[in-house]
């Protein structure tokens, strides 16, 4: 008897990597960057662009672990969300300065004429504004030296303005809440930058000549070398120093579910502002374990009922 060969089975095709969170990156950056020449209207562009820069970095990681595909998109879609947020800022405040500037002009043809009724009282009490002048010159070379250390929202040239060092900041309250930090090198290029909607931010700023750092919606904006933090009872979404604000250990969050985008995102940064690890989900628990890093910072991002486990 012939010996009857079995039939070869055919290779089974691998599935194709899922690309649906690089493709929402793309679409959602290409929308974000239409939008950002429109003056006050691109509010709007720069919340699509963070959520954008959120499924960008979501995407790469994912593609980075080989469990999804489409990583080129996600880093155009990341990038250009980026840019669409720097942009919408760029023109609201030319916009900003140019009403600024037109409402200028029509007060001073007012305050000009109120000025001339007033030369004459004006003239009969110098005397009194002298006294007045020099007490109130005193008084505000004293406040001057009191506000000295403190850091305001705008560009601040590190090394002439700002000292380099880890910052943190909080969101200012608002219509618009999002606190961003940026540092960009002498040429623009972006370096680093980290958003949050809520709690505080934390960045640290490199000791990089030219660089520029810029703090856009933040209040209390402080080194975490003068101020470190103290031991928080309860977390919420935002950045947490490790070893001041929270301790090594396993973290738990639920997905908040009800929010616009319902991704939960847990992040560990190095104080030189590179990625430890990240853990994200879109449902349920995402669980992550924060290493004993001197100087690292953890995000917590699109959580709710945040905890430690052990």
């Amino acid at each position: 008897m012939s010996e009857q060969l079995a039939p070869e089975v055919p290779a089974q095709p691998q599935a194709p990597a899922k690309k649906g969170l690089a493709v929402t990156a793309l679409v959602l950056g290409i929308v974000a960057i239409v939008g950002s020449w429109i003056p006050i209207l691109n509010i709007m562009s720069i919340l699509i662009a963070i959520v954008g820069l959120v499924f960008g970095v979501i995407a790469i990681v994912k593609s980075l672990k080989a469990t999804a595909g489409g990583k080129v998109m996600a880093i155009v879609g990341t990038a250009l969300a980026a840019l669409a947020i720097v942009l919408a800022l760029v023109v609201n405040a030319a916009t900003v300065a140019a009403v600024d500037d037109a409402l200028d002009e029509v007060g001073s043809e007012v305050v000009a004429e109120e000025a001339a009724d007033e030369v004459v009282a004006e003239e009969a009490a110098d005397d009194v504004i002298a006294d007045e002048s020099s007490d109130d010159s005193a008084a505000d070379d004293s406040a001057a030296d009191d506000t000295t250390s403190t850091i305001e929202n705008g560009d601040h040239l590190v090394g002439v303005d700002l000292e380099p060092g880890q910052y943190r900041a909080g969101v200012e309250q608002g219509l618009f809440e999002v606190c961003m930090i940026t540092q960009e090198d002498e040429n623009g290029d972006i370096m680093d930058v980290a958003t949050a909607t809520s709690g505080n931010v934390i960045l640290t700023i490199k000791d990089v000549k030219g660089s520029v750092a810029s703090f856009d919606g933040c209040e209390n904006i402080q080194s975490t070398n003068d101020v470190p933090g103290e031991a928080v009872s309860e977390i919420s979404n935002g950045y947490y120093l490790v070893g001041a604000e929270i301790t090594a250990g396993k973290y738990q969050g639920v997905v908040d579910e009800d929010a616009i985008i319902p991704v939960g995102l847990i992040t560990q940064y190095k104080k030189d502002n590179s990625i430890v690890d990240v853990n994200t989900g879109d449902s349920g628990k995402v669980i992550f374990t924060v290493k004993d890093i001197e100087g690292s910072v953890v995000n917590f991002s699109g959580l709710k009922d945040i905890s430690k486990i052990n």
